[in-house]
């Protein structure tokens, strides 16, 4: 649990392009196998889930998520891309399949982080404002969550779709009077 824990001040203290100094440092005297992944986006300002679920490079959800700054792809659209059955899950994950992390208090789920499995069974996720970690299930920050679902690859055209679902149950199509959901396209 150190190691989670000083992971979880890394990713906090210190921006994407200084985090992988602290963490060759820390593995000096705490053993890990991160490693950083080439992130294609590091100019874009995206989420855990936003890479896990394949809509990084989407323009359509990119749009939505900048004209109704309470929409957007976080826990609130896991939980609901599960009570939707929108995700399936999965008792032996396999590379590409989606993990989600959370934390469980009594009666209360809370999905904290999400990644890819990898074809080694690692882990590919992004951490806060940092860039790609590969890691192993466990070896990243404490506040990530403590509990692992796993659930099959999903098809990023397939979540665009129900995140425009999602979007609309949250009053996107009518947040913006300017702004409707059917008038983006891609481009």
């Amino acid at each position: 649990m150190l190691l989670r824990k000083q992971l979880e001040s890394i990713s906090q203290a210190y921006p994407r392009h200084q985090q992988w100094a602290y963490l060759e440092r820390l593995a000096q005297y705490n053993e890990h196998n991160i490693r950083p992944v080439a992130d294609p986006w590091p100019e874009h300002n995206y989420t855990c889930l936003v890479f896990a679920l394949g809509l990084t490079n989407s323009r359509v959800y990119q749009q939505i998520v900048t004209r109704n700054e309470d929409v957007f792809a976080g826990p609130e659209f896991a939980l609901f891309l599960i009570s939707q059955g929108a995700l399936k899950s999965v008792n032996k994950p396999q590379c590409g399949d989606l993990v989600l992390y959370s934390t469980s208090h009594e009666r209360h789920y809370e999905i904290c982080h999400a990644g890819l499995v990898e074809e080694d069974g690692k882990i590919i996720s992004k951490w806060g404002l940092g860039g790609l970690w590969q890691h192993e299930t466990f070896e990243l920050p404490a506040n990530y969550g403590k509990h692992t679902s796993y659930y099959a690859a999903t098809d990023p055209e397939r979540i665009l779709n129900w995140f425009l679902k999602f979007a609309r149950s949250r009053g996107a199509d009518n947040a913006r009077p300017r702004f409707k959901i059917e008038d983006i396209r891609e481009a």
